[in-house]
């Protein structure tokens, strides 16, 4: 993985506050595969929190990005060990190089109280929208299920004293959903993208019945083709057969390709140009 091509402007951010923060991979790269992953990213926060005066509020892992929602007295500072430190921990164990995600990382000032509440339950929509679970408490990397327990992974205290119980605050967070999926474009019966309510109960898409498939899934379809092979086994022959496989058996588009075989975004649409030809 390498780094984000230009120099980014050093971005002024508020030292102290509550924040959510915003991690894209570089180049759209799947960095959560499994639960390891996810889990040494949350132990390094928790690792470095304290002596950075930092409290972890809320959080979601997308394989692509995450986000977290925390209050801190050092943001910058903390940003700064917990990615590095976490950077080292991916690069050794996937035998990686570089940065992991793009810099500078984006962090957004909570303001009031509403906005807390808001930016919490938009937190738990993504695994929703992204058609992965049909209830965050059922999608083990987010912090949905910390909620009105004892944690301590977690402060949920300021965001569980706006609900009188647990069942208070899911009903809340499904309100939520019932307005924010009305913004959701989906394809038509005649192939054209509409509004359209968001289906809570059809769970994970297969590969073959939709027009579109989650990363996840591309990442099991993948796997299934590397058939127990490490993608540094393979040569470029090898890896452009898969990427064809992928493009002519799945619903995955090129910046997943991309992604779950570790190749830029344009030599993807290499292999597809050259498979087209073919056809054509």
């Amino acid at each position: 993985m390498g780094q984000s091509v230009g120099r980014s402007k050093r971005v002024k951010r508020p030292k102290k506050g509550y924040f959510h923060i915003i991690l894209k991979s570089n180049y759209q790269s799947i960095i959560f595969e499994d639960s390891h992953d996810s889990e040494m990213f949350i132990e390094l926060f928790n690792l470095y929190s304290k002596k950075y005066s930092t409290t972890l509020l809320g959080w979601a892992l997308m394989q692509t990005h995450a986000h977290i929602i925390l209050k801190s007295k050092e943001l910058s500072k903390f940003m700064a060990v917990w990615l590095r430190e976490f950077s080292r921990y991916y690069n050794r164990r996937h035998k990686s190089a570089g940065n992991i995600f793009i810099k500078p990382f984006s962090s957004y000032l909570i303001e009031n109280y509403k906005n807390l509440i808001e930016t919490v339950f938009y937190l738990y929509y993504n695994p929703l929208a992204e058609g992965i679970c049909n209830h965050p408490k059922n999608y083990e990397f987010c912090s949905f299920n910390s909620h009105f327990k004892k944690d301590k992974k977690i402060d949920t205290t300021i965001i569980d004293n706006h609900f009188e119980n647990y069942k208070d605050f899911e009903n809340s967070f499904f309100d939520y959903v019932k307005l924010k999926s009305k913004n959701i474009k989906m394809v038509d019966k005649r192939g054209r993208m509409t509004n359209a309510p968001l289906n809570m109960g059809t769970g994970f898409r297969s590969y073959t019945n939709k027009k579109s498939n989650t990363d996840i899934q591309v990442l099991e379809f993948r796997d299934k083709l590397l058939n127990g092979r490490l993608l540094s086994e393979l040569n470029t022959s090898q890896i452009d057969e898969i990427i064809t496989i992928i493009l002519t058996d799945s619903f995955a588009n090129k910046r997943q390709i991309a992604s779950v075989m570790m190749v830029h975004y344009d030599h993807v649409r290499g292999v597809e140009k050259k498979l087209l030809k073919k056809i054509y």
